[in-house]
């Protein structure tokens, strides 16, 4: 994904490290697969389907880093449209 990116000519950081606030404290450990030009978080997984647990950490991820859409990439399927993708907007 990355190389489709950076040909494309798309600015994205990967592994970008977040900090959740929580009571006033600011915890570290988080990091976010890929943000694409300051607009897009994507997470990418392999698993057997997208569960509610991926839809809430992309949310969480959302609301932290004030952007406003996310994907969540399922590279555990046949045909990535439609069991492999979903659009997180908060």
């Amino acid at each position: 994904m990355d190389r489709e990116l950076d040909d494309r000519g798309l600015e994205f950081e990967r592994e970008k490290p977040i900090f959740v606030s929580y009571r006033d404290r600011q915890i570290p450990g988080q990091r976010i697969d890929l943000v694409v030009g300051d607009v897009l978080i994507v997470e990418c997984k392999s698993t057997d389907a997208i569960a509610k647990i991926y839809t809430r950490q992309i949310t969480s991820y959302l609301k932290t880093t004030g952007l406003r859409l996310g994907f969540i990439f399922n590279f555990n399927v046949d045909v990535l449209m439609p069991a492999g993708f979903k659009r997180v907007v908060v």
